[in-house]
């Protein structure tokens, strides 16, 4: 079992409420998916054909659905959990960019760190369609918007933003305690 003592692992942050299940889910689906499907249809509006649009957005939103039901699991009491959950993830990332100096170091971190989870999500649901129709060239271009636009709307919903990071904080607060390797921001 982990010790939750730890601040990174408040329940609250200063100055804002933990968002609930009902404003979790309309985070998603009213602000994050819509504004990651304009992004990629934005990245790849000159090579995927007009009529596989919808198929983006869908695929976004079913990327987004699936990276969210991630950062939800509970691996507090599961040191194994919290492994599983790290293998899924690349050993290292780029990290997003946004105005976050009013935060806390390991508290922009850990939302740094769930924008790029739901940002690797989302791109990882575009697979197919990037398969057929678009080339490697543009791939970084819509990695990293996607994780900035991303990062963007945790900064502007703070209480999405401390919900969907609670299994980074707790990674990151109890990395040596699991013998675990964070994934390191790269560039």
């Amino acid at each position: 079992m982990l010790n939750l003592d730890n601040p990174l692992l408040a329940l609250d942050p200063p100055g804002c409420n933990r968002a609930t299940l009902g404003e979790l889910h309309r985070f998603r689906v009213d602000v994050l998916s819509p504004a990651m499907a304009r992004v990629a249809l934005e990245v790849w509006e000159h090579e995927v054909p007009p009529a596989k649009h919808p198929a983006i957005t869908t695929a976004v939103n079913r990327g987004v659905q699936r990276g969210i039901q991630w950062l939800m699991k509970d691996i507090e009491n599961s040191p194994a959990g919290a492994r599983l959950w790290l293998r899924r993830l690349p050993p290292y990332w780029e990290p997003p960019v946004g105005d976050d100096a009013h935060l806390p170091h390991e508290v922009a971190r850990a939302i740094r760190w769930t924008a790029c989870d739901l940002a690797l999500a989302a791109r990882n649901s575009l697979e197919d369609l990037h398969s057929r129709y678009t080339s490697d060239e543009n791939m970084p271009t819509l990695n990293r918007a996607l994780r900035n636009t991303c990062y963007r709307l945790l900064l502007e919903n703070p209480g999405a933003a401390w919900r969907l990071s609670d299994i980074p904080r707790i990674l990151m607060a109890h990395a040596d305690q699991l013998k675990i390797d964070i994934p390191r921001a790269a560039g």
